[in-house]
């Protein structure tokens, strides 16, 4: 999440919060004297204190809800924590005549980023992802996640594990995620270059 703010919105915050902090140290333990070089010092060591608590907060949910619950997810970027249930419409089981598949994800967000793990409903794969990178495109929050998909007992013309990536798309007005995904999966039955489809998600509890 912190690399959809803009740099010169990172670096300004940093430097207002470091001049508040060394402001706090001067009114506690003095001013420093006229050394430029001591003054630099309380800069750029509340600059340090200020960039490493960034580190920490990004690593707990609550930092990123909190700012969430405020605003930021309705001009900035949404809050899409929480369980998220829907289907999966696969090229494969259409052409087959197969039903789509009901899947669940659970969609962690925080400062430090996003992770997105599912499960077929009827279990017979889940999904971990590798790599979750937020976007705006044209204002439009996207999630570009890449996957590896697990299966138990493969079928003898399946595999055990492939690997994936989808492009979802979060709608402000419906508050789906949906969009178009694309696997290495059974390259060997379907024939191609493995299989591709669309996926569509609503959230059921936050």
């Amino acid at each position: 999440m912190w690399g959809l703010v803009p740099p010169q919105v990172r670096v300004g915050a940093v430097l207002v919060c470091a001049l508040a902090l060394a402001a706090i140290q001067w009114v506690i333990a003095g001013m420093p004297n006229r050394d430029v070089v001591e003054w630099a010092w309380h800069l750029l060591s509340s600059v340090g204190v200020i960039t490493v608590l960034g580190s920490l907060l990004g690593r707990y949910r609550s930092a990123w809800l909190l700012l969430a619950s405020k605003g930021l997810g309705r001009w900035f970027y949404p809050d899409l924590n929480g369980t998220w249930r829907g289907t999966v419409k696969s090229s494969f089981t259409e052409r087959t005549g197969q039903p789509d598949t009901e899947i669940q994800f659970i969609i962690d967000q925080r400062w430090g980023g996003i992770s997105m793990d599912g499960r077929s409903l009827s279990g017979y794969h889940k999904s971990a992802s590798l790599h979750v990178t937020p976007a705006l495109e044209d204002r439009d929050p996207v999630l570009w996640v890449h996957f590896k998909g697990i299966q138990d007992a493969p079928k003898r013309t399946d595999e055990g594990h492939f690997f994936g990536s989808a492009r979802l798309v979060y709608d402000r007005d419906t508050e789906r995620l949906q969009g178009p995904y694309w696997t290495n999966r059974a390259h060997q039955i379907t024939g191609s270059g493995g299989t591709a489809g669309t996926m569509m998600l609503e959230r059921i509890s936050g």
